[in-house]
């Protein structure tokens, strides 16, 4: 399992932890819903509810893309990709693809400031083969996991029409024109919300010591000491108290405080809307307890230790 899906089931140790010491999130969740359902959603979906999580994924990409040009072999998307590279011809069509995004980025130099619409449109299909290629990552390792996704048909079905990694692209953009539209509207949202914030220290796809502990924990992103996560969310009341959970979760499950996080925070850029919390108030609006970071953190750890135990025996 991972932290979502630890919290997503309502009997495993982890949602148990959250819910017996941070109970106190009904308030804090309304209050947020009624604030953010009187601002009416800049950006309407454009695409089917299916693909939701698919856009949200290449999103997050993109966003990363205005803070630093980083390197897509070292991502989630690679590591799903590589389920294709002892296939022939796919395994060449892949490097081909990959080294077309480090060209596009060293190219376009997306990061710090807005593009025209051509170079968006390159850098948003580059983001959502990224997010096919993460969705292969993540499904592979669910229970009813059929191989049939996004990436299976980039590489089978397109990608045996495709004679290069751009003319791939070319596909890809003709067939999601709708993603690829609703990602722009997205992506200029976001700069525009979000643009002092661009040349802050950050942390891209963080991983945490406790990540293992729970199955994997990845996070968003961290700009400066504020860990966010950033939300396509379709609902006009999208704050639920296991955002809340998952954003303490990560938190302590930076055991030895690498990243030093002193806020929490949510961006809605369908909303225009951008909140962030210190998190020593936060943590005690949720539990009402006095408690060290350490504390909480200790606390935690403690519950994977004799999970451990009680698996071994």
């Amino acid at each position: 399992m991972s932290l979502t899906s630890e919290l997503r089931s309502s009997d495993s140790t982890v949602s148990n932890f959250f819910s017996k010491h941070f109970p106190y999130t009904e308030d804090l969740v309304r209050e947020l819903n009624d604030d953010i359902e009187t601002r009416q959603i800049i950006i309407e979906p454009r695409v089917p509810i299916n693909d939701s999580g698919l856009i949200g994924t290449a999103f997050d990409y993109r966003a990363r893309f205005y803070f630093t040009g980083y390197d897509t072999h070292k991502t989630l998307a690679f590591e799903g990709a590589k389920d294709f590279l002892h296939w022939g011809h796919e395994r060449a069509l892949i490097y081909e693809l990959f080294s077309t995004f480090e060209n596009d980025t060293w190219r376009i130099r997306p990061e710090n400031r807005r593009l025209t619409r051509a170079q968006e449109d390159q850098i948003n299909t580059n983001c959502l083969i990224l997010a096919y290629f993460e969705q292969q990552f993540r499904t592979r390792w669910t229970p009813d996991y059929s191989g049939i996704n996004k990436a299976t048909w980039l590489i089978l079905v397109a990608g045996k029409n495709a004679r290069s990694a751009e003319s791939l692209k070319t596909i890809v953009r003709r067939s999601y024109s709708a993603h690829l539209i609703e990602m722009k509207m997205l992506s200029y949202q976001f700069f525009n919300d979000m643009r002092r914030s661009l040349k802050k220290p950050v942390v891209l796809n963080p991983i945490f010591d406790g990540s293992r502990d729970v199955g994997g924990a990845d996070a968003d992103i961290i700009i400066g000491k504020a860990l966010y996560e950033l939300k396509t969310s379709r609902p006009r009341r999208p704050f639920s108290r296991k955002l809340f959970w998952q954003l303490l979760g990560y938190t302590l499950l930076d055991y030895s405080d690498e990243y030093k996080i002193n806020r929490i925070g949510c961006y809605f850029p369908r909303h225009g809307y951008h909140r962030v919390w210190r998190l020593s108030e936060i943590m005690y609006r949720l539990s009402r307890k006095r408690r060290s970071l350490n504390s909480w953190r200790s606390k935690f750890a403690r519950i994977h230790s004799i999970r451990s135990i009680w698996n071994r025996a």
